[in-house]
């Protein structure tokens, strides 16, 4: 299985974007990202995949999934972002291809010029996660003094009557 790697933005071109697939063209090799459904004996699970056409003739073509992943993702939420610094309208050229290739990255679907990038913002990620974490135990340490504090109250205030 061939990875990609995208090292230059200038050889990126979004040629059509829908809802759950977005086509694209890096370095003169026609690809496609897929949201689609498969069937994991009980159920339907989302999964994403990259996909490059081979073509074998003008109009026939073979596929290699490059990627395939369950992830529960949606293609048009987390990887489309446009660029509205354009005032013609909404054309590929408001596609904002640096957040989508920043995405891919971040996902591990493909390499990209973004690696460290990425990695920063993973290791910045986790560090919030962490202060969550920590903010949740200290909540549930309050919540847990509270809940002592209301019963006690309540045993004194019985007691006195």
């Amino acid at each position: 299985m061939k990875s990609l790697e995208i090292k230059d933005l200038n050889k990126l071109k979004i040629t059509k974007v829908k809802n759950y697939i977005i086509y694209f063209e890096y370095d003169n090799e026609k690809y496609f990202l897929k949201q689609s459904e498969k069937h994991n004996g009980y159920g339907y699970d989302d999964c994403i995949t990259l996909n490059r056409k081979i073509y074998v003739n003008k109009n026939r073509y073979t596929l290699e999934i490059i990627y395939d992943k369950l992830i529960e993702l949606s293609i048009y939420g987390e990887f489309v972002s446009k660029n509205w610094n354009n005032k013609k309208g909404d054309t590929y050229k408001n596609f904002d291809k640096e957040y989508f290739v920043k995405r891919l990255e971040y996902y591990g679907i493909c390499h990209t010029l973004f690696k460290n990038y990425v990695l920063k913002l993973k290791e910045e990620e986790k560090r919030y996660d962490n202060k969550i974490k920590n903010a949740e135990v200290k909540v549930m340490e309050l919540r847990y003094v509270k809940y002592n504090l209301i019963y006690t109250l309540k045993g004194e205030i019985e007691n006195v009557n």
